[in-house]
């Protein structure tokens, strides 16, 4: 995820900003396209299921015997609705073995400045 989804803590008077960076076993996304019904809609989601009934249109079918495990989420860029879609394309998983810890390389990440 990115930094428009975490809040500072404020330490030493400087804002902090805390991600969690992970390598990610996607198995067999489904494809999601378009918007949500509503804002609300798939918030309460706690696993891969069928999410037809929660958006405007469906990509595809939703099968779980074909082994959906985890969603992408196509951005939809300057097609946003804001609160009904993505700006960015991003993945969801929902099991805890599909997400890995990834040891930080290089020089200490620089936080960046939000933009709200």
């Amino acid at each position: 995820k990115s930094h428009r989804y975490v809040k500072p803590e404020i330490k030493g008077g400087q804002e902090v900003f805390t991600l969690i960076r992970c390598s990610v076993c996607l198995g067999k996304p489904y494809l999601i396209e378009g918007n949500l019904r509503d804002g609300e809609s798939m918030h309460g989601v706690v696993r891969c299921i069928d999410p037809a009934k929660h958006l405007d249109m469906v990509s595809e079918n939703f099968q779980s015997a074909s082994g959906h495990d985890s969603y992408f989420v196509k951005g939809q860029k300057s097609q946003v609705t804001v609160g009904k879609s993505v700006w960015n394309s991003e993945y969801i998983v929902y099991t805890p073995w599909q997400a890995h810890h990834a040891a930080r390389r290089g020089p200490p990440a620089v936080a960046p400045r939000p933009f709200w």
